[in-house]
């Protein structure tokens, strides 16, 4: 054996032990990050089912909240909570199109349900529209773990005489540590 194969040798065990140590790197690594996704998903299987149930059961009764166009009456964001149990709010949909309606037309409601998929109660702080022509109300102001409040969302056409496309904002104040304020979107063409 000559002084070029046993250093060609040597390279190869070098590498091939590298690899190998890669290789139980990567493997630990893999799975760490396989219980993470496991986690993850089972999370969100867990959520998406308390929502389900939610949303069958009829909304909580409570002081109801009501909210308009008054920037004033906007409260604070409030402190998120420490570890530990926390609510989630859960708007089943962002956003909600009225369609086409005349100019100077009646007014038109959508109801829709605000849920609660977290592990602590819900607290509403308030609401507040972005828009004088647009107001809202929730039927109670605490929504336990688990359970839905009715948002009624009222759009008046009367108060814009001009054709054209609107667009309106509902903001949803709460303790929710991930999204203190939630913003609804609403949507309507008159003609």
């Amino acid at each position: 054996m000559t002084k070029n194969d046993s250093r060609r040798e040597i390279a190869i065990r070098r590498r091939q032990r590298g690899t190998r140590r890669w290789g139980v790197a990567g493997g630990g690594l893999g799975l760490l990050v396989l219980a993470l996704l496991v986690w993850a998903i089972a999370g969100s299987a867990q959520r998406a089912a308390l929502a389900r149930a939610a949303e069958t059961r009829p909304p909580v009764a409570g002081t109801p909240v009501s909210g308009g166009h008054n920037m004033a009456l906007i409260p604070p964001t409030p402190v998120p909570p420490g570890p530990g149990p926390q609510p989630n709010l859960l708007l089943p949909h962002g956003s909600y199109d009225f369609g086409a309606m005349p100019v100077g037309g009646a007014a038109v409601e959508h109801s829709m349900r605000l849920l609660n998929t977290g592990d602590a109660d819900l607290r509403v702080a308030g609401l507040a529209t972005s828009c004088g022509c647009t107001t809202a109300r929730l039927s109670a102001d605490r929504i336990p773990p688990g359970e839905s409040a009715e948002l009624v969302v009222r759009y008046d056409p009367a108060t814009h005489p001009q054709a054209g496309f609107y667009t309106r904002e509902i903001y949803i104040y709460s303790n929710d540590p991930r999204q203190p304020k939630a913003t609804f979107v609403i949507t309507a063409t008159t003609r």
